[in-house]
């Protein structure tokens, strides 16, 4: 009932300026949410209700979107010092068509860049470069990546894979692999990874490994999403402290990842039966995102604490009053692309 990554959450101090970055210079230029309101269901996880500000945002290259958050009714808690070696979400990947031709766009842009694109062992070719409040990004050029909603001129697409650093990777592989799905290894790399240069305790030993789903996805945006990847990272000589130990969801930082489901329900309590960690259960009435949108959403943690929520979409918006209830849609029947291409007359330049 996982078809894949749907969306990473990330926690800003200036939703107005970090929208500006990811539509302008990343292109997740579709809005299909926005909204402001309190954020009842999880207050649990930011310290009681809080107003909030959120855009859920996707790129037509195809990919899993960016959700922007800001909390209003009180001050977001800064994220600490990075350390390549801490535990939680330390980056998030993009795919790229020509990762040449978006590293000289991105300096023109003034983008902060870490490295130039580069290739190691079985790794893919990939350089890292920081957003407009310093979380840590990536562009990844792989060979056999598809293109959904193919756009003139556009190269950098929506979001690949998130990294998360772990504490113990063999119990980390149990529940992203074990108990998530996602069971197939595209590599595995173990030493040093000198592309990292740079990136604060990134210099030492290591071990990376990207999976992805054996399975084919069919869900209903299975044209768009593409089914994702989860890459696993443990540092060996790393700090191994979270990043949000001590600070709530929606404070700045790279929080969540998504991940698209069917039945949620079901599959929350599937997951918590075989060993995740129980967070939120989730919601019987539909939950309003804003703009047409709404969805079903739960949340697990993995063995460090990583929040990782799962989503049923029950309705959004493709282009003027024209909206999908997709409670009424066979699950295994995934939307038109013809449908799904019209969200481009819905771009926020």
């Amino acid at each position: 009932m996982i078809h894949g990554l749907q969306h990473i959450g990330i926690g800003f101090k200036d939703l107005d300026k970090a929208w500006d970055f990811y539509r302008e210079v990343l292109g997740f230029d579709v809005p299909l949410s926005k909204s402001q309101r309190k954020a009842d269901r999880m207050g649990k996880l930011t310290g009681g209700p809080q107003e909030r500000r959120v855009v859920i945002a996707l790129n037509l290259l195809g990919g899993a979107l960016v959700e922007i958050f800001q909390f209003l009714s009180k001050d977001p808690l800064d994220a600490p010092d990075f350390n390549w070696g801490d535990l939680g979400i330390l980056s998030m990947a993009l795919k790229v068509r020509d990762i040449e031709k978006a590293y000289i766009r991105l300096k023109e842009r003034g983008v902060s860049i870490v490295n130039s694109p580069e290739s190691l062992d079985v790794l893919p070719k990939q350089m890292f470069f920081y957003d407009i409040e310093g979380n840590l990004l990536s562009l990844v050029q792989m060979p056999d990546a598809e293109f959904s909603l193919i756009e003139k001129n556009s190269n950098i697409g929506g979001i690949i894979f998130p990294t998360v650093g772990v504490s113990d990777m063999e119990k980390s592989l149990i529940f992203y692999r074990d108990i998530l799905g996602f069971n197939t290894v595209i590599y595995d790399y173990a030493g040093k990874d000198k592309r990292l240069k740079g990136i604060p305790g990134a210099d030492g030993e290591q071990r990376r490994i990207l999976l992805k789903q054996s399975k084919n996805p069919t869900s209903l945006f299975s044209f768009y999403l593409r089914g994702g990847m989860i890459e696993l990272v443990q540092v060996k000589e790393g700090r191994h402290n979270h990043r949000y130990s001590g600070r709530g969801w929606g404070d700045r930082g790279i929080m969540e990842l998504c991940l698209d489901v069917n039945d949620i329900e079901a599959t929350y309590k599937e997951l918590v039966d075989k060993g995740a960690q129980p967070v939120i259960e989730a919601n019987t009435d539909k939950f309003d995102m804003g703009g047409g949108s709404s969805a079903f959403f739960a949340y697990i943690g993995d063995p460090d604490g990583t929040w990782v929520e799962l989503a049923e979409i029950t309705s959004f918006p493709i282009w003027g009053r024209l909206k999908f209830n997709l409670k009424k849609r066979p699950k295994d029947k995934p939307l038109s692309p013809f449908l799904l291409k019209l969200l481009k007359f819905t771009r926020q330049k």
